[in-house]
Order: C-alpha cells, then structure tokens, then sequence
C-alpha cells in the first residue's frame, strides 16, 4: 500500500510538471519568440548561413556598419518574433535593402503553411500524389512501377516479383529513367537520372539499378519515364531537365498563381536536385524571363554561365497552358492552399512533376517584383481550409 502511494504521488508529480512545462512553453509562445523553429530546421538555417549567406556577407563591398547590422538583427527579432535568418538569407546587410519587404522563412513555414495545409499527405506521399493526378486525367510523367516496404508493384498496384519488374525495366524502349523518393524530400532533392549503358541502367550517384540499390536504401521509390525539355528550353542549356516552378494559392474562388521562376542547372548535372548549382529567374506574367537569375549564395547572373545565352531573351513556351494546368491540379488537391507545382515543359505541352507543399519561399522573394508578400500576410490573419 505504502508502495502504491508513493507510486501514485510520484505519476502526480510528473503530470504536474508536464502541466507547467507544457504552460511554460504557451507563455514563451505568446511572448518572447512564438515562431522559433524545430531543432532540425535550426540546423538547416545554421548550415545555410554558414555554407551560403556567410560568405555573400563577406565579399558584400557595400554592408553596412557592424553596429548597424546588430541593432537591426535585434529590431527584426522583436518585430517578427523569430530568430533574423532572412537577414542573412536576403542580404538585408546592404545598404538600400527594404527589411519590410520580406516575410521571414520562419515564419511562413512556422506559422502560415501550418494552418493552411491541411492534406499535404496528399502531395507528400508521392505514390498517393501521382494516382490522384492519373484518376484525374493530369498530365504527369509516365510511372513505370514503385518500390515500397521492400516489394515491387507496376503502376496498377499490382504486385510483381523483383526480378521481372527489373526485366520489365531494362526491357523499355528508352534511354533514360527518373529514381526519386516516393516520400517527402526536403528542397527538391531526391530525384535522379538513370541513363541506358548495355542492357541495363546506371546512374553516377548510384550505379546499376537493380535490387540490390533499392532494397539497401530503406526508402521508398518511384521510376517513371523521363520527359525532354522543349526545345526553347534545351537551348538555354541541354544537359539537364530545367524545371518550371510555381507558387499557387487556393482560394474561394479559385486557384491564384503568385509567382513562377525557371530553374537551370549548372555544369554536368542532369537533375533538378537541390545538392548542385542551379540558377534560377523570375518568370514574369507574360512568361518571359527576368533580366537577372540567382543561385543560392545570392550571387547574380545576366547569362547562363555555361552556354551564355541571355536570360531576358528567354520566354517560357505554353506558359498559358501552364497555368491552365496548374489550375486544374489545385482544384484537385485544394485542401493544400500554398503549393510550388513542378513542371516539366515539354514540345507536347507541360508536364506535372510533383507538388511541394512546403515551398521555398526564398525562390520567390528573393528576386520577385512580381510576387506580393501581402497576399501570404493575409493567411496569418485569416486561415481558410477548402471544404
């Protein structure tokens, strides 16, 4: 008996203090900073900043003054209740730059996104995302087959031994494959290019695709067919696939496109991978390329630095259609109201790659004047779930 209260005195002593933990933490939340992030994406900015924005401070001829820099990193923690990142991130150390401007990346990730997408499982999971999109008639590249929990199916769901789903592969009438993550994968990586050598397909990252590269991952995978770029794209660089990426909103009444960049890779890549160099430019309304393109350490560029063709004499071809797409797929997938649709433009019209429903709100910001923060201000004050 004696026992058993002690036992009981001490599981009322631990709810207790999980009681003034857990109102210790709402206190911290509704004062100090309710928008820190998690530790994982602490460790992302902290790698950014380091990687990245670190050395763009350095070689900036035209900062500011340390004191200045410090009295400001402090105004923007208080005024936006989160830890400064996008001081760094968007170079708001340089003379001229307008703090008011940006919406922190902690807070759009923290706070916005959260309350307004609510089925991103729906995007997330990318076996669910492309039978959604195929039952409704979308265009996405062709799957193949998937590997999940450690067994093969054909894009029918159907279940096939290893060996003859390999066999089925290496029996296709093309050159290439794409190997991506058939879960979320942070920043657009996860995606690979698998080119025809023999009877077979290997990738330089990970060699032969066969069983034994699949079942060692321990993760879940997707092979679909790979789709060329359109020819005005290829001009701008042939090495990789280029990708179109656009921000959409869902609305009551109806999709709202609010920005759209070009990504083209740099070098010897052949993937839209986040791990490589890319640049990206804005796309303007009329779907021809901004003057100047971005990379991710905040460096500019007028021309591709590989083949120097001129950015501002780019124009995304079927960008109309583009956007009849994108309208056709948010509708589909409305209860995930902030999306970065890829896309994948093609001289048969635009493909759908996949939805992210954590976009980078960087790309975006970073070089938009087409892009209105105020529109995504607007989801804090007032958070709307399609019903």
């Amino acid at each position: 008996m004696e026992h058993q209260n002690l036992l009981d005195k001490k599981v009322e002593a631990g709810m207790n203090f999980n009681l003034k933990q857990k109102k210790l933490e709402e206190k911290l939340k509704r004062t100090l900073m309710p928008y820190l992030t998690t530790v994982g994406r602490n460790k992302y900015q902290w790698e950014s900043l380091w990687h990245y924005y670190r050395p763009a401070y350095l070689a900036c001829k035209n900062r500011k003054s340390k004191r200045k820099i410090m009295s400001e990193l402090i105004k923007e923690g208080i005024k936006r209740k989160c830890l400064p990142y996008h001081y760094f991130r968007y170079g708001l150390f340089e003379e001229g730059t307008d703090r008011e401007r940006y919406i922190p990346d902690t807070v759009f990730y923290e706070k916005i996104l959260p309350v307004n997408n609510s089925d991103h499982i729906l995007l997330d999971d990318k076996i669910i995302f492309e039978q959604l999109c195929r039952a409704n008639s979308l265009p996405i590249p062709e799957m193949h087959c998937y590997f999940k929990h450690g067994r093969f199916f054909f894009a029918d769901g159907i279940e096939v031994e290893t060996e003859e789903c390999i066999s089925y592969l290496n029996n296709l009438e093309t050159d290439k494959l794409i190997l991506k993550h058939a879960n979320f994968w942070h920043g657009g990586q996860g995606v690979f290019v698998f080119n025809r050598v023999g009877n077979e397909f290997v990738s330089d990252v990970f060699g032969k695709l066969d069983e034994s590269l699949l079942k060692g991952s321990r993760n879940d995978w997707i092979i679909q067919a790979f789709c060329e770029n359109h020819d005005d794209i290829s001009h701008v660089f042939w090495n990789s696939f280029n990708t179109l990426r656009v921000l959409s909103q869902a609305t009551e009444s109806g999709p709202n496109i609010l920005g759209a960049v070009m990504k083209f890779w740099v070098g010897e890549n052949q993937t839209d991978n986040a791990t490589w160099w890319w640049v990206y430019a804005v796309v303007k309304k009329d779907g021809t390329l901004e003057r100047v393109a971005y990379d991710q350490n905040l460096k500019t560029y007028t021309h591709h630095p590989d083949t120097w063709v001129e950015f501002a004499s780019v124009k995304v071809p079927q960008f109309d259609q583009v956007q009849e797409v994108i309208t056709r797929t948010s509708e589909v997938f409305d209860k995930t109201r902030v999306v970065w649709w890829d896309i994948w433009v093609t001289n048969d019209g635009p493909v759908i790659i996949e939805g992210n429903s954590s976009p980078g709100i960087a790309l975006i910001q970073r070089p938009s004047r087409w892009f209105d923060k105020d529109v995504l201000l607007k989801l804090l004050a007032k958070p709307w779930r399609a019903v």
